[in-house]
């Protein structure tokens, strides 16, 4: 694995991921006391989400509440690029609760995924790439 980029502060940590072979055995079942936000940007296969399965592509987006257990299921023939964020809830600012509610507002192992059709999570992390590189 490759790290394009790695940030980590007290309640807060971004990084930049490549595996241009991505080994499956390398992608383990964990769960963080964290939330977590996963964007990938290339890559194919299945996140397994607390006995769900979902089918991830290019421009997929996940997330995920402190202790919901889940693990990557890469297509080994296909690099895997990905964005990840993991934050407290201290990280984000007072009276911005509403942040949270897509994170707390729903089921362990359900409504995990989204599609970024038009691109602009990608643009965005790689606004967050170039701003937090030039610090």
């Amino acid at each position: 694995m490759n790290e394009y980029l790695s940030i980590k502060m007290d309640c807060l940590a971004y990084y930049h991921k490549i595996d241009y072979k991505p080994e499956p055995d390398k992608f383990s079942k964990h769960c963080h006391n964290m939330y977590e936000v996963i964007y990938i940007k290339e890559g194919s296969g299945f996140f397994h989400v607390e006995g769900m399965r979902y089918k991830i592509s290019n421009n997929t987006l996940l997330i995920f509440k402190p202790l919901e257990f889940h693990f990557v299921e890469i297509i080994a023939s296909t690099s895997y690029e990905r964005y990840v964020i993991n934050f407290e809830e201290s990280a984000i600012f007072e009276n911005h609760d509403e942040l949270l509610e897509i994170f707390k507002k729903r089921n362990l192992g359900s409504n995990n995924i989204m599609w970024d059709e038009d691109k602009s999570l990608e643009a965005l992390f790689m606004r967050f790439d170039h701003n937090l590189s030039l610090n």
